[in-house]
This record gives structure tokens, sequence and C-alpha cells, in this order.
């Protein structure tokens, strides 16, 4: 197996020792908002030479492709070309991801923004009725291992977790194992959900992931419940 990129997805499938001949692109934009036409074109001309490498390519793509709130932002109709490229090459995987969740400096990610504001009692906006899908980083290098592993056909699968929260929740369950109340300005949301996974069902009922009514609460005790996180975090803003 071969991975490109180093960052949260990369570094996980990196610690593998798995035999395959899959090439597991892990590599190119991150964060959802951004607007970055030369982020978006690097992404693309390093796409375009890996997919000339090796047909059998996996692809990290967005849950969010789902949302019609969303699926007009660049970051959306970038991520859409990509798949493009990918299923254009007939042997390739796009994976739909929802919010990942790990440790990593990113703060653009939705839980450790949340985490991070919470923490420092930085004041924030709290979206309510709001809702987020969650997956565990480690699940999401399982099924995807799970799907290798399986042979599914090429083709595009969505990683949406059978439990969504609203981010009412999310934040109680932080300030609860932080110990912390947070300061938050009320803003409307929207309440989409991403439809179900047969994927995802499935590879709960085989036993590959677990997915409980406690899934919130264990992954955020897993990467916040330490100060691992906080170095991490802090780590990044002194490297810049």
């Amino acid at each position: 197996m071969i991975v490109v990129g180093n960052g949260l997805l990369g570094s996980h499938f990196l610690r593998l020792k798995a035999c395959s001949d899959h090439v597991v692109f892990a590599s190119g934009v991150s964060n959802s908002s951004s607007t970055s036409i030369g982020d978006f074109n690097r992404e693309a001309a390093l796409l375009k030479t890996w997919l000339k490498k090796s047909h059998k390519l996996i692809y990290f793509s967005t849950c969010s492709m789902d949302d019609p709130l969303l699926s007009a932002t660049p970051y959306v109709i970038h991520k859409l070309a990509m798949e493009k490229l990918v299923m254009g090459s007939k042997s390739g995987i796009v994976i739909r991801v929802p919010q990942v969740v790990g440790n990593c400096a990113n703060k653009n990610t939705l839980i450790n923004f949340l985490v991070d504001k919470i923490y420092h009692n930085e004041r924030f906006i709290l979206q309510t009725g709001a809702v987020r899908n969650l997956i565990d980083i480690d699940d999401l290098v399982s099924l995807t291992m799970f799907l290798i592993k399986e042979k599914y056909p090429p083709g595009c699968y969505s990683f949406a977790m059978p439990i969504e929260y609203e981010v009412s929740c999310i934040v109680s369950c932080i300030e609860k194992h932080l110990n912390v109340e947070s300061l938050h300005t009320l803003k409307p949301g929207s309440p989409y959900s991403y439809p179900k996974s047969l994927f995802v069902e499935q590879a709960i009922n085989y036993g590959v992931i677990r997915c409980g009514e406690d899934y919130l609460d264990t992954i955020i005790v897993k990467y916040f419940s330490n100060s691992q996180w906080l170095e991490i975090i802090n780590s990044s803003v002194k490297g810049k």
C-alpha cells in the first residue's frame, strides 16, 4: 500500500503494514471553508499524477456533497471534480467521509474548534438545531481496510455513521468532560442529515466497527480527556 499524505488520515494509514496494491490518496485540501484556487489546483495536479501511476486509488471526499446548503461551495465543487477524475479511472474508489475526529493540529475540524474554544473560554457561535455526523479516525481506517480486504468493487462509498448529533449535544458532551461551561451565541442552524450508508451498516453488522449510543462520549474521552490534544494544538500555533 502506498500512502500519499501525512496529515490526520495519512499518518494513520502509514502506521499500517498492509499488503495491498492500492494507493491511498490522503493529501489535499482539508479545510471545507477554503476558497483557494491555488490549493485546489495543487491537489488536482497531484491526484492526476498518482492516477497515471495507479488506477487502484482511494480518494477521500466529503459527505457534504449531499447537503443542499453546502453543495455550491468552492470546496464541495472542487471535491466533486476530484471525484469525477477518480471515477473516470474505472478502478478508483471514492470514500465520502463525515466530520473526522482524532488528535491533530487542525483547528478547522469541528471538534477541535469546539474543544479549543470551550477550553480557553472563548465565545463562539452555536447553531441551534444543526446536526453533525462524526467518525473516529480509527473507524475510518478500519472501514477502508475492510473495503479493500473484502474486495468491494470500484465506486463511491459513504462512511456516514448511523448516529448523528445536534451540535448543542456535542457542546454539552465536551463541557461535561472538560468540566467547563462554554461561552456561545445562539444562531439558527440547518438540521440536514446525511443519507444512511448501507456499507457502514454492513460493516457494523460484521463487527468491523462499533457505533452505539455512547459513540460521542467514547470519542470525546478517547481524544480529549487528557492534555495531549492541547499540546498538539498549541504546537501548531508555536510553529506559525
